[in-house]
């Protein structure tokens, strides 16, 4: 999943004085948005804050926390932009919030979600298999 987590940063920090850490910013909320009308807000913050808990792995993501309401706000995000390696956390984020999902509700249902939270992004036949 972490190369279509590529994908979708790459697409959602485009735009004039689109930081990385605004463009990560932008992708959890679009994906939050679809998730917290189907599913709820508190799955979406749940959701989220297990990924950032399985990113831990890199030593950056203690920075980063997720906020509660629809929007699964995530503060530190700015912080961490000033240290190396910011953009590959965010990977790393937004990844494993897609793994999880895929892993909770299926291939199929989840690449439903990411077809309608980031309709611009090109989703190939490998992605649906959740294993990239």
């Amino acid at each position: 999943m972490n190369e279509l987590a590529r994908r979708v940063l790459a697409e959602t920090s485009r735009g004039p004085d689109i930081t990385p850490a605004a463009g990560m910013q932008r992708a959890c909320d679009q994906l939050c948005a679809v998730l917290g009308g189907v599913l709820g807000a508190d799955y979406s913050t749940a959701l989220f804050e297990r990924a950032v808990h399985a990113a831990g792995v890199h030593p950056h993501v203690r920075a980063v926390a997720v906020g509660q309401g629809a929007a699964c706000s995530l503060a530190g995000l700015d912080e961490l932009a000033e240290e190396p390696g910011a953009e590959e956390v965010h990977v790393a984020i937004l990844g494993e919030t897609m793994s999880l999902l895929v892993r909770l509700i299926g291939a199929k249902l989840s690449m439903r979600f990411f077809r309608k939270a980031w309709p611009d992004v090109p989703f190939d036949p490998i992605s649906e298999e959740g294993d990239e």
